[in-house]
């Protein structure tokens, strides 16, 4: 594990820029640039609340692995008190990004971190007592994306002095036609090169689709196809930014967990996702632990045309997905929240304030059940706490 400061240097960024995204979505450059202030600012800081005590450091950042092509780093940035110390404490992970076009868990990531590093601005005071309730009892793992190479394709580059960008890209850029060459198609589907991420992980890889294998849509928008989009990779944990996830989480042990995406088909829109349920039998064990929990996010998170709440669901997939990989391997229960409606990078900036303020409900809800709090209408503390 690389555990040191850095900084990329994405010069051709600063030029002028033609993306067509909303510039409330945060870029790359974006995001580096933002870790390394929060890096300056609280990184060896031992004393950043003024109306708290012994708190100590509550930020610390490091790169966990690299991108399989471009070599871009994958951070992880830790909160807690006392975030330089390992401590024995429960750990709790976010994953902000997997898919490339699926950038709303990078902005509740970035807000997530930006509440706990200051618990008292106006916009979410009112979580107030659970942010420190929270920093207090558990260790809080943020990894914004693990995609950085995706993102850079979504959100656009500077190719030779020509713009080019793919809001729709949803992989890495693995070279799987062995060409040295980047091989995309703008637009949905149909790009030759780069693995989804979230099928190269070895529980299940072997029912994932293989190379340029077509789309078949799905059962509530069957004309939505997305060719060669789900290819699962040559062999399980292929790509370098996967591995990082796997050996990230089998190092930190963690209790809790959500991993972000979005649904562009809206087949699976506005869902929180649970380990397994397969062919209506095969159940996860715990489940009915998990799917009440999973119950619990959902219904605080409204969806986007405020008629409801998000549903609740068990996996029926099996494909190699990171969630189920997770429970399976490492005993984590990670619960995959589909983000916003096939909307899923809208140009109005209320909307997505609303969409990532509606999952901060559900995101809260969960961390106090890690911390093992009920502060704030928190969830009933019904687990055991101790160290063994």
């Amino acid at each position: 594990m690389f555990k040191y400061f850095a900084s990329l240097l994405f010069g051709v960024s600063f030029l002028l820029c033609q993306s067509s995204l909303n510039d409330r979505f945060t870029s790359l450059e974006e995001l580096e640039s933002k870790i390394n202030q929060w890096h300056l600012d609280y990184g060896a800081n031992s004393d950043p609340f003024p109306f708290a005590q012994n708190e100590g450091i509550i930020f610390h950042n490091e790169i966990i692995g690299y991108s399989g092509v471009d070599n871009l780093p994958i951070w992880a940035i830790k909160l807690s008190f006392n975030a330089d110390i390992d401590e024995d404490e429960p750990k709790v992970l976010i994953l902000g990004q997997c898919h490339a076009e699926e950038i709303y868990g990078i902005e509740i990531s970035m807000e997530l971190i930006e509440w706990f590093l200051n618990p008292t601005n106006p916009g979410n005071s009112t979580y107030f007592q659970s942010i420190l309730t929270i920093l207090s009892q558990t260790e809080v793992w943020v990894i914004p994306t693990y995609n950085p190479e995706g993102l850079s394709v979504v959100h656009g580059w500077y190719d030779n002095g020509i713009w080019t960008q793919d809001v729709s890209f949803r992989k890495n850029k693995y070279d799987a036609n062995m060409n040295s060459q980047f091989d995309f198609i703008v637009g949905i589907g149909d790009d030759i090169d780069g693995v989804d991420l979230n099928r190269n992980y070895d529980f299940n890889w072997v029912f994932g689709d293989e190379y340029n294998q077509l789309d078949t849509g799905c059962s509530t928008n069957p004309s939505y196809l997305s060719n060669y989009d789900y290819y699962r990779g040559p062999y399980p944990f292929s790509e370098s930014e996967v591995r990082a996830v796997r050996d990230f989480a089998l190092e930190n042990n963690f209790l809790l967990s959500v991993a972000y995406h979005s649904s562009r088909s809206g087949c699976v829109a506005e869902k929180v996702i649970s380990p397994w349920l397969w062919e209506d039998e095969k159940a996860a064990p715990d489940l009915d632990v998990i799917s009440e929990l999973g119950v619990q996010i959902a219904e605080r998170i409204p969806t986007e045309d405020g008629l409801g709440y998000y549903y609740p669901g068990n996996s029926i997939s099996m494909r190699g997905n990171a969630h189920d990989w997770f429970y399976k391997e490492t005993g984590c229960i990670q619960y995959l929240i589909e983000v916003g409606s096939s909307n899923m990078q809208p140009d109005n900036v209320e909307l997505i304030e609303s969409t990532i303020s509606h999952n901060m409900q559900g995101l809260m809800h969960l961390l106090k059940r890690g911390a093992g709090s009920n502060v704030q209408n928190g969830p009933d503390v019904n687990q055991v706490s101790g160290i063994v």
